[in-house]
């Protein structure tokens, strides 16, 4: 009888679950992806998969992986997006509550997901 070790059944699951949100992006933003190179939009999402991002939930994991399509792929250390950084240092709020904030801010700050699915 072969034996599936916890370790393999989190990466397995983990492999699936970067296949699905990057499904997802695929079929979200069609146009913004038709040329896009798999292995920074696999990169895009291991980062929201990260224990730094605070992200628990699948959904939570697509959320945030779009807000770097919506946004810019490194939002989250880059100089250009300072205004994101509070917010994803603030873990006294679990991730939905901080994806919640951080759209609002990408909103005031001129990104929408409109302009993101045209392909800008």
């Amino acid at each position: 009888m072969l034996f599936i070790r916890p370790d393999q059944i989190m990466a397995l699951s983990a492999d699936g679950m970067k296949r699905r949100v990057l499904a997802f992006l695929r079929k979200e933003f069609p146009a913004r992806l038709a040329h896009a190179d798999p292995h920074a939009l696999l990169a895009l999402i291991r980062r929201a998969m990260t224990k730094a991002s605070g992200m628990r939930t699948e959904r939570d994991i697509a959320r945030y992986a779009m807000l770097g399509l919506i946004v810019r792929p490194d939002f989250d250390f880059h100089p250009a997006t300072p205004w994101a950084w509070p917010e994803l240092g603030d873990q006294t709020r679990d991730g939905e509550a901080r994806l919640n904030r951080l759209y609002a801010l990408a909103r005031r700050h001129g990104y929408t997901v409109a302009a993101a699915r045209a392909g800008g």
